[in-house]
């Protein structure tokens, strides 16, 4: 039987950050295009890791206008909100796998 094609097949769950109280919408993993983009950076961030799978957010600025979630504001976060972040979206394994291999691209670059 056919299956309709989406343009996103992962799942999303809401969740609110323990120090900003503020609710963020995570989606439950990263899609192919996404796990290409962070290999070929030399040193990716776990911020532009967090804005691959963050959907939504609702923090507002002094206007009350929506603010992008983007490695700037989620660079600003409290330390123990990226690490909530983290563990909810499920991201541990993938982050200790990344650094892994950000660390022997490093070694084999200065290696030869």
């Amino acid at each position: 039987m056919p299956v309709k094609f989406k343009q996103d097949f992962r799942e999303t769950k809401e969740i609110v950050l323990p120090v900003a109280k503020a609710t963020v919408t995570v989606y439950d993993g990263f899609i192919a295009e996404q796990i290409d983009k962070i290999q070929k950076t030399t040193n990716p961030t776990t911020s532009l890791m967090l804005k691959m799978i963050i959907k939504a957010w609702d923090f507002v600025d002094e206007q009350e206008q929506p603010l992008p979630v983007d490695e700037a504001y989620i660079g600003k976060l409290h330390v123990k909100d990226v690490m909530f972040l983290i563990k909810e979206a499920g991201l541990e394994d993938f982050l200790e796998e990344a650094q892994a291999l950000s660390g022997a691209t490093k070694n084999s670059q200065t290696t030869s």
